[in-house]
Formats: C-alpha cells, structure tokens, sequence
C-alpha cells in the first residue's frame, strides 16, 4: 500500500520521526557510528516541548516517578498533571520528539537525529552516566528556568551536559546537512561551522543566531569542537585561537565518548590516545580556544 501522510494529519508526526530513524540508522552504519538499542520507546509529541532522551525505559528505576513527573512539566511536553504518572509507568518513553508540521520535516528529523544520538552515547555508557547526566537537566528544568535545560555552565556535571549536548548539536545538524544539503532551515554547512564559543558561566546556551537561522550559532557548550576536528578549514575561533585541527573522522568521535569520559576535556584525552595523539598541539589549542583548556 502506499499511502501519503501530509502535514495536516496526525499520522505526518509518526511517519515522519519513523523516516527519520530508519535515516539515522542507515547513517550509522555508513559512518561508523554505535547504533542504540533496537527496542527503543520513542514518542513522537506534536504539543509545544522539545526533545529528551532520558531513556526512562532503562533508568526508570534509578530516578525517581516525581522527578521525572516534574521534567515533563517543566519541559513543556503537554501532560496533564493528571495523567503524569500513567504518562510515565505505562510510556515509560527512552526518547520524545517534539514533531509538528511549524517544524518542517528537516527540523523534525534534525531533533530526531540529535535524540537518536544521545540514544547512542547511552548505549556505550550505561545508566549511571545516564542518571548523572539526566539528574543535572532535571535540576535545571526545575529550578533554573530562564536557562533551562543545560544551565550555565556551572555546578556539580555541567562538564557532563557540556559533552552530551556538544555531541547531540554536532549529530543532530551534520546529519541533517547529510540528507537535506544547504536546503534545510536548520543550519547550512557555513554556518554549522561559525561557532561563537562563550566562556562559563555564561546564560547563552546553545544559540542560533540571523535573520535565517544560517548565519553561525554559539553558547558554553561547544557545540562546534566536534565539526572543527573533522573539517580542513582553518578558520578564526575566537580572538587569537585559530582552528588547525583536522584529520579525525565523526566515528572516531563516537569512540572516544566513553563510559569514563565525563568533560570535553577527557574527551580531548581519550579522542588524543585513541589516535596516536594525531594533531596534538593544535588539538589542545582548539579546546583552549573553547574555553575547555
């Protein structure tokens, strides 16, 4: 059968977040990236919330039903407070996307490509980084609302979401620059790679920034390291730090997001000892450059 799934359907969420993993997949095996779990419990949400990968499925039983109760609250998914803990014990959802027709289907599959690849650096490191890491954007939701999730690059495991969400950002739009080329509204290659880092503490997040949406984007977390690893360009980072790192590939990225890796900079360290310190100097350089020297 073939049926056609448009934007005013209910079904166009579904179909498109399910078109959207068979495409992560398939890129995982393309470029060498741990796939996650085949079992996952992804709920496609057309309210106003964003995305999450607190793989409750698996860690359900490490965080508390009124913790995660009050992150889907804070983080706007649309539950009634009512139905918070059917929503949870009965769900029990490893990954939720935000997907409705505003977004477009490459914003859908640009928030689908970067929960997926949470979903894999869960794989790799197992619940107790997990919990580490969902506990501190619970904690954040909740009490830091003007710079929720992520916080300000402050307090016990920012380190922690600083590397998460860097790896999630670079997943998320170089896959969607993958499928959808420089036609996308997310992010053109241009300005995936105009990455303005701020030094912590610091209230900008994770940014875009012009008229477009394609201009550059910035924040604490360095969401742009990952990309200035793999590209050749030798491009001005911030005032006196220039990016000559290269050579390394996005499944070298992948393999140096380990159980044990818990700050960018150990992820500096191990992705240096995985690769016969290539590119060493510049390597450190481009982390200093980001404020993670």
């Amino acid at each position: 059968y073939n049926f056609n799934f448009y934007t005013n359907s209910v079904g166009w969420r579904w179909a498109t977040v399910n078109n959207a993993t068979v495409k992560y997949l398939d890129y995982c095996t393309q470029f060498g990236i741990g796939k996650p779990h085949s079992n996952l419990r992804i709920v496609a949400n057309g309210k106003s919330g964003g995305g999450a990968a607190p793989m409750l499925r698996r860690t359900l039983n490490s965080i508390t039903i009124a913790k995660v109760g009050q992150f889907l609250t804070a983080a706007k998914f649309g539950i009634p407070t009512s139905l918070l803990w059917v929503a949870v014990r009965l769900v029990v959802p490893d990954i939720i996307i935000k997907a409705n027709a505003s977004q477009g289907t490459d914003g859908v599959f640009e928030t689908t490509f970067h929960e997926l690849g949470h979903a894999s650096h869960y794989k790799k490191v197992g619940n107790g980084y997990w919990r580490k890491y969902i506990d501190k954007i619970i904690d954040n939701s909740l009490f830091h609302a003007s710079t929720a999730p992520y916080g300000t690059g402050r307090g016990n495991n920012h380190e922690l979401v600083g590397l998460g969400e860097a790896w999630g950002y670079h997943i998320g739009y170089f896959l969607t620059i993958q499928e959808f080329g420089n036609n996308n509204g997310e992010l053109m290659l241009n300005a995936f790679e105009n990455f303005d880092p701020r030094e912590r503490p610091n209230n900008t997040i994770i940014g875009r920034y012009g008229n477009t949406n394609n201009i550059g984007w910035s924040g604490w977390i360095p969401g742009g390291v990952m990309y200035d690893l793999m590209d050749t360009n030798t491009d001005l980072v911030r005032t006196d730090f220039r990016d000559n790192a290269s050579g390394y590939s996005i499944r070298n990225i992948y393999d140096a997001l380990d159980s044990g890796v818990e700050s960018p900079q150990e992820f500096r360290d191990r992705l240096l000892s995985e690769n016969g310190n290539r590119n060493e100097a510049d390597v450190r350089e481009l982390f200093e450059a980001y404020y993670w020297d």
